[in-house]
């Protein structure tokens, strides 16, 4: 089998360099096994303002020392414009391997567990022929220290309550089929490239009913994600997510809708190629028609995913955590607000 693994990157020139190195010490890449042809490592910083492309190039020629280079190659592809959608689709349709069978992307500031977590990422998935993509388990780096302060308590006291869900697809680090990725264009300017993916993945591209079973957790396997600290990080991100998931909501609709035999994918590289603005002018121009109703969606995910964390635990537990996640969904309201505010007014680009 054929192997590429992109890492897409943003000014992170001070944590590019820990990734790679972590990542050129998994078993995958140490193992003597005979099924696996070749691996390719591409880098692709896009739009970076400092040197994450040389600290890129850096860590790859120092950690492939012990690498057998007649069969994994590593390097950077760097692009101008910083759009994690736009670096998407150049890394599967143009910098990746054509005939990749498996396709990994992960963040350049992933925190990788378990030595063996890439392996068992592909193992998951090459044992699994019904499913499209395996993810691992997110954690809170605050998950893996004592809390420092309140505000860290709070946030480990209310509970993540993504670990009682179905498994879901984060741009941290999931695994997926070559042929399936390379079916997909993603529209330039999203905010969440990986609900997107989700979406697409779980519905077959728009062609059938969501099927859960299509994006499968591989057991064992996690990566830390650093939690946002401050008020305004978290505001910050909660704006984006909302702005995120009612731009897919409506792009979802008015793909299934125009698609027809052409195929979404198909759709969607066109509309590129004609006008690399055409999605964020849509979602303006739906925001302004539907108003604050398209927030529903945001609003309706976010209430169950935080009303399943109150279905844990003890009593003493609960009725203390519905207080913080019955703040949590008037904060929702406002935030939704706000979002929905931001792209009527079209200030979706940059939201990062």
């Amino acid at each position: 089998m054929r192997i590429s693994i992109g890492i897409l990157a943003w000014n992170e020139a001070t944590s590019i360099a820990r990734t790679i190195e972590t990542l050129l010490h998994q078993t995958l890449f140490s193992a003597a096994n005979d099924c696996i042809e070749s691996i390719e490592v591409v880098c692709v910083p896009n739009g970076c303002t400092d040197a994450t492309a040389a600290a890129a190039e850096e860590a790859f020629s120092r950690c492939s020392g012990h690498l057998d280079a007649s069969r994994i190659f590593l390097r950077v592809r760097e692009l101008c414009e910083g759009d994690k959608a736009n670096a998407w689709n150049h890394y599967i349709h143009e910098f990746s391997d054509p005939e990749a069978d498996y396709v990994f992307l992960m963040d350049a500031d992933v925190r990788l567990r378990e030595r063996d977590a890439v392996h068992r990422l592909l193992m998951t998935l090459h044992e699994t022929p019904t499913a499209t993509v395996a993810v691992p388990t997110l954690i809170k780096d605050i998950q893996l220290r004592t809390p420092s302060n309140p505000w860290h308590r709070l946030s480990l006291w209310a509970v993540d309550p993504s670990k009682y869900r179905a498994p879901s697809l984060s741009g941290a680090l999931y695994c997926a089929r070559g042929e399936a990725l390379r079916r997909i264009w993603m529209p330039q300017g999203l905010l969440s490239e990986d609900g997107f993916l989700h979406g697409l993945i779980a519905t077959d591209r728009l062609c059938r009913a969501p099927n859960p079973g299509r994006i499968i957790r591989a057991k064992g396997v996690s990566v830390v994600y650093e939690l946002s600290t401050s008020v305004s990080q978290i505001l910050h991100r909660d704006r984006r997510m909302a702005m995120g998931r009612i731009m897919n909501v409506l792009l979802f609709r008015e793909l299934a809708a125009s698609c027809g035999k052409e195929g979404v994918g198909e759709v969607v590289r066109r509309r590129n190629e004609e006008n690399h603005e055409w999605a964020l002018s849509f979602v303006r121009k739906q925001a302004r028609l539907r108003g604050i109703g398209i927030g529903r969606a945001f609003l309706l995910g976010r209430i169950r995913g935080r009303s399943s964390a109150l279905r844990q635990g003890d009593l003493l537990h609960v009725l203390p955590r519905a207080l913080v996640v019955g703040g949590r969904i008037v904060l929702d309201l406002l935030i939704a607000w706000v979002a929905y505010g931001l792209l009527v007014r079209g200030r979706s680009r940059g939201a990062w």
